[in-house]
């Protein structure tokens, strides 16, 4: 038997079958490119877990999806001060 943890896990949604994320992750595969404030945008209109948000992270990143700042500078996703209030918001 698993964990409860993995039992959380199994009943969440994948990041690529939520439906309010499916824009930002086609925006993300057509331009190669998303901004971390248009991802933290994203994110505040669906409910979404800790566990959800590192692993959208690492499908832009396996996608090749950059992420960049606002002012165009690459960025570690989880350090921004956007994403910091979404996992706090969990």
């Amino acid at each position: 038997m698993g964990t409860k943890t993995e039992a959380l896990l199994a009943d969440e949604a994948s990041i690529t079958e939520i439906d309010e994320l499916k824009p930002l992750i086609a925006e993300g595969q057509e331009r190669g490119i998303l901004t971390v404030e248009r991802i933290a945008t994203s994110l505040e209109e669906v409910e979404v877990t800790k566990e959800q948000i590192a692993e959208l992270h690492a499908y832009l990143l396996d996608q090749g999806i950059e992420i960049v700042t606002a002012e165009g500078k690459p960025t570690h996703f989880f350090t921004t001060s956007e994403v910091r209030k979404l996992l706090l918001k969990g």
